[in-house]
């Protein structure tokens, strides 16, 4: 069957993921399943891989609804199981230390369904309807089933003995149960294929021992030290193919006439290839070394920092000797420094002449003068701005009468304001 028609015919959202408080050994966890629809439970005994498929049990089937209580940690007084779904509802289910239970169904975080009469908690015995229809629950043998696992595969039930395959049976219908066989067929057929495999090979190492029955070990040590034998020839035949090219090589040399007579370059080309070939034997060959030790590593640095050391104490000049100093000189060769340094920091002065009393008190006066004048400067722009604004206000009235149909002149004579056609003159 193709995924466009399992799509279509599938009328239930896809379980995401769902999340456990306070039940059993777990504190709090969270389940998630990956984009191919897979969730891997991996862990050690007891580290709550079953209390997270039973917390889920309980969420969708209400299983064990006697034993539910004893799921609760025993510092806690409920336990909570949430599951989140792929169209945005979230079903909720708390158990109470005092037996009571609650079922919640939300949509986008808002509260569609509630198992509480009021404000008050029930008693749970069945997975309330709604939820049971949204989910799709099935009975079969007195235990409630989700119809959704024939098409996701998503929720596995926890059973023991034959129960597993009449519960799935009714699950996963017939089509499961021939892919199931037809697998099975093919891995029996392989296992038979490498049966047959096995036994024609153990045939034919039988068929080969029952043909060496009539060797004896006389046989095998004779076999043994031909063979040796033959290895040495091989040996001595390569031996005799590098004396034969040594052979053609020498054939090949050509044999140079004796001289009478050497030319000088000739001699002095000669005296210099001696004296090369002596230089290079009294060069000294040092060893390899493969590996150096930390150790080494840490006396060659040091070696390396003691050559620095060495050049920098020639490159020192030679200070000559001088006769024992009194600390107290140089103490005050110290301050006489530290003197000079202030003194060459300080702004020296020009020098001016004698200026008389009189000059004196007439440049305070001028200053005061200035001062006086800085003041009335200050003054007359507050005035001006003052006066701007007046001017400002006084156009904004005029502005204000002329709308209500007044109008004022300012007299030549004394400044003041009047209304030409008002029954009163100036």
């Amino acid at each position: 069957m193709s995924d466009v028609v399992e799509l279509a015919e599938n009328p239930y959202s896809r379980l995401i993921a769902w999340e456990v408080w306070n039940f059993m050994s777990i504190a709090h966890a969270k389940a998630e399943f990956d984009e191919r629809n897979i969730l891997n439970f991996k862990g050690y005994n007891d580290s709550g891989k079953s209390a997270m498929l039973q917390a889920l049990k309980v969420l969708v089937a209400n299983t064990n609804p006697t034993k539910q209580v004893s799921f609760i940690q025993d510092d806690k007084d409920y336990f909570r199981v949430i599951g989140y779904f792929s169209d945005g509802i979230t079903i909720l289910r708390d158990k109470y230390i005092n037996g009571q239970s609650l079922y919640e169904m939300y949509k986008d975080n808002t509260c569609i369904y509630s198992s509480k009469q009021g404000n008050t908690l029930t008693r749970i015995t069945d997975v309330p309807k709604p939820i049971a229809d949204y989910l799709g629950l099935i009975m079969y043998d007195g235990v409630c089933l989700n119809a959704r696992a024939c098409f996701e595969k998503q929720i596995g039930v926890q059973t023991t003995g034959a129960e597993n395959y009449s519960m799935f049976n009714a699950v996963l219908k017939s089509e499961e149960i021939a892919s199931a066989g037809k697998m099975l067929n093919n891995d029996k057929n392989k296992l038979l294929a490498d049966i047959n495999t096995y036994e024609n090979e153990l045939s034919t190492y039988k068929t080969l021992i029952s043909e060496t029955k009539d060797i004896t070990e006389g046989m095998i040590t004779y076999l043994k030290n031909s063979d040796s034998a033959v290895d040495s020839c091989d040996e001595a035949l390569v031996k005799l193919g590098d004396i034969n090219n040594i052979i053609t090589a020498l054939s090949q040399i050509a044999l140079y006439p004796v001289l009478d007579a050497i030319e000088t370059d000739q001699l002095s080309t000669l005296a210099n290839i001696d004296a090369y070939y002596s230089a290079l034997s009294e060069i000294i060959v040092y060893p390899n070394v493969d590996v150096i030790s930390e150790d080494d590593i840490e006396k060659l640095s040091l070696l390396a920092k003691l050559q620095h050391s060495v050049e920098q104490l020639f490159e020192l000049p030679n200070i000559p000797e001088v006769a024992e100093i009194d600390i107290s000189v140089l103490e005050q060769l110290s301050n006489i420094k530290t003197l000079k340094e202030t003194l060459d920091n300080c702004v020296v002065m020009p020098e001016v002449p004698n200026i008389e009393d009189a000059i004196v008190k007439s440049l305070e006066n001028i200053n005061m003068i200035l001062w006086g004048i800085a003041d009335c400067t200050a003054t007359i722009q507050d005035i001006d701005s003052k006066l701007e604004k007046g001017s400002q206000e006084l156009d904004e009235l005029n502005k204000e009468l002329l709308a209500h149909g007044v109008k004022l002149v300012k007299c030549p004579d004394c400044g003041a304001m009047f209304d030409p056609d008002g029954v009163h003159g100036h």
